[in-house]
């Protein structure tokens, strides 16, 4: 049997469907014929942006028809796009360019291809240039067939689209949907995205994949209580999704009849290796199962290194133009993870084989201490050395994490470092990307006297602030953003992309590292900057020449908004109303000043003012009762404070927000 079985001329089964229609298995295989002709008969290397469209599948089983070796690159990349062009000269690239699917003639010399080579995935978490994994037709179709066998596929399944095809996990849905004959959906760009889910029942959808990221978010939209009718099951895999979501998946889905796969695998076994029945997840929410058909495991001891054989597994790596003529390498794939085997016969995973450390004569898995923090509900990642362990902890830590990760590990807790952060960095596949917690982990915490730590310091006065903080750590507001990008770029010369989640530590040595930045360039101001000191300008004017200037306290209401929503929504949407209302308290103290300063001149306390509604018309500026009508704006930003504090504290209305944010 091939891949392409039901790619034909006669099968009028939908293939592709969208909210405006579908797509036959006819009619795509009418529009593959085209692309091959354009390609052309002979063999060549093929880089394609694989974005989540039909231009790109299209073009994908174009190349799968004609049997052209293809290299899925990730979508809107462009720098990866100039290094694989650049390091393996393919014959052609297909992207997406001003709102049009293109094909590009590079005209280089035919790169050797080996027979058996299809496919080339690049490696998550890789360091410098990917290695890219090299995958033959027998790999592909293997496990398309293996995947379709455990889901029982059928061609009347459909599935939408929740995972980037450069990801060999939706890869593997689109092979799978093709293997069986069945369909995919095309619901929208986000599982979260309003509209998406609907879309998705309203399409028929039958299964739903994601990683265990996917299944966090559909936590927040309390996706378990809007189980659609059609749905039959769910896939997870892509990294340890939390035993108890685990559970709470399983017992959901079979409450209507419907199953909850827990998946294992990687992208050097093209895609799955392992796979838990739905029948023990009850009592094994916490393994990966049994390996798939044709697939074998063999662990190395009791609790050992996991090894596995069979006919997914990749012909081997490719880091230059060379590389693509060898054939098979590798028999049995090393995994890198650590597992035994339960009395059911089941595979549990242990930890990484190669991300631990070794203190004070204590092996330490990474994987196995985040996993013990995670079941204390703590949300985190951890990387480290043999001199030190780091947490990296999503959002403020409850309680004393470091003393609690200290006998976790069962180490003294000056080898734990609590480093944290808004959001774990991730992947496109939604992993960890634990290579960017790493260099985290090596940086030095020495900064230069005097620089930015000192800007840090006076825009978050009288909080300490230390050199591993970084602006989201410290939930800086408006106005210190304000404060602290000026200050950055100051001494930066610009504004390094994302540096709010930069450590202080960071930005000084990049402030080190490039002086000459400072001169010779033209500086960038954010919108909302500007429009802010244009908005303060028209309300100065105004109120000095009283000619009617309207608008600046209007654009100030909208910074108020913009504010809330930009620097504020973690701790709106977690009800934490204290740290919120914070910068409104900090702004009032001048205020309350210049209340100060009326009442010593007027002898007597002008009450409305004092409790911020003279702006609501219950006092006159004249009797003395409220200060002059143009402070309006301090009141009634902060009653716009307050109002918000006071409906976010409310859990339903946080959980309507989180919802439709």
């Amino acid at each position: 049997m091939s891949l392409l079985q039901h790619l034909s001329a006669d099968n009028a089964a939908p293939f592709l469907t969208f909210p405006g229609g579908q797509v036959s298995y006819a009619s795509m295989r009418q529009q593959v014929d085209e692309v091959a002709r354009a390609i052309g008969p002979e063999r060549r290397l093929i880089a394609i942006e694989a974005a989540s469209s039909q231009d790109f599948i299209t073009t994908y089983l174009a190349g799968l028809h004609a049997g052209h070796a293809m290299a899925l690159l990730p979508p809107g990349d462009a720098t990866a796009r100039t290094l694989f062009e650049k390091d393996f000269k393919p014959a052609f690239t297909f992207a997406m360019e001003d709102g049009a699917w293109r094909m590009h003639a590079h005209g280089a010399e035919p790169t050797p291809l080996h027979p058996d080579l299809a496919v080339m995935l690049a490696t998550s978490g890789s360091e410098g240039r990917p290695r890219w994994v090299r995958l033959s037709r027998r790999n592909i179709e293997s496990n398309a067939q293996a995947i379709a066998h455990y889901l029982g596929l059928i061609p009347q399944d459909r599935a939408p689209v929740t995972l980037p095809f450069h990801y060999s996990y939706g890869l593997s849905v689109l092979h799978a949907q093709l293997w069986a004959g069945g369909s995919l959906a095309f619901c929208g760009e986000s599982v979260i995205a309003p509209g998406f889910l609907a879309q998705a029942a309203k399409m028929g959808c039958t299964g739903f994949s994601g990683v265990p990221l996917t299944y966090e978010l559909l936590e927040r939209v309390q996706f378990r209580e809007r189980l659609w009718p059609s749905l039959r099951y769910m896939t997870v895999a892509g990294g340890r999704l939390a035993p108890s979501l685990v559970s709470d998946y399983d017992a959901s889905l079979r409450a209507q009849g419907a199953r909850f796969f827990v998946m294992y695998g990687q992208t050097e076994a093209t895609a799955r290796m392992a796979y838990v029945p739905p029948e023990h997840l009850a009592r094994h929410p916490d393994c990966i199962g049994i390996a798939i058909d044709g697939g074998a495991f063999r662990i190395d001891g009791d609790t050992g290194e996991l090894f596995y054989r069979g006919p997914n597994v990749m012909m081997g790596y490719a880091t230059a133009p060379g590389d693509l003529s060898r054939g098979p390498e590798i028999s049995e794939l090393a995994t890198g993870d650590i597992a035994s085997i339960t009395t059911d016969g089941l595979i549990r995973l242990e930890g990484r084989a190669r991300r631990f450390s070794k203190i004070a004569g204590l092996r330490i898995g990474h994987d196995g201490l985040a996993w013990a923090l995670g079941a204390r509900g703590v949300s985190c990642a951890v990387t480290g050395t043999d001199e030190q362990i780091t947490v990296h902890v999503e959002g403020r830590p409850a309680g004393d994490l470091r003393a609690i990760a200290a006998e976790a590990a069962g180490v003294p807790a000056s080898f734990i470092r609590i480093h944290q952060v808004e959001q774990l960095p991730r992947l496109s596949s939604g992993k960890i990307d634990h290579a960017a917690l790493a260099l985290w982990q090596s940086e030095p915490v020495a900064t230069m006297p005097g620089g930015l730590l000192q800007d840090f310091r006076a825009a978050f006065y009288p909080r300490v602030v230390t050199p591993d903080d970084s602006f989201e750590t410290l939930e800086g507001d408006s106005l210190a953003y304000v404060q602290v990008s000026l200050a950055i770029e100051n001494r930066l010369g610009m504004l390094p992309q994302g540096w709010e989640t930069h450590s202080i530590a960071v930005l000084e040595r990049q402030a080190a590292a490039q002086p000459q930045a400072k001169a010779g360039r033209l500086a960038k101001i954010e919108s909302h900057i500007v429009l802010r000191a244009v908005a303060i300008l028209l309300i100065v004017v105004h109120h000095a020449t009283l000619w009617p200037v309207p608008g600046g306290a209007a654009a100030l209401m909208m910074m108020v908004g913009y504010g809330f929503a930009r620097f504020h929504r973690d701790q709106l949407f977690d009800g934490r109303t204290g740290p919120f209302l914070l910068p409104m308290l900090r702004n009032l103290l001048p205020y309350l000043v210049i209340v100060a300063g009326f009442a010593i001149a007027w002898g007597r306390v002008p009450w409305a003012s004092v409790l911020l509604i003279g702006n609501l018309g219950f006092a006159d500026p004249a009797k003395g009762t409220m200060l002059p009508f143009q402070f309006w704006f301090v009141e009634a930003y902060a009653q716009l404070c307050l109002v918000t504090a006071a409906a976010f504290s409310v859990p339903a209305v946080r959980e309507a927000v989180k919802r439709q944010p």
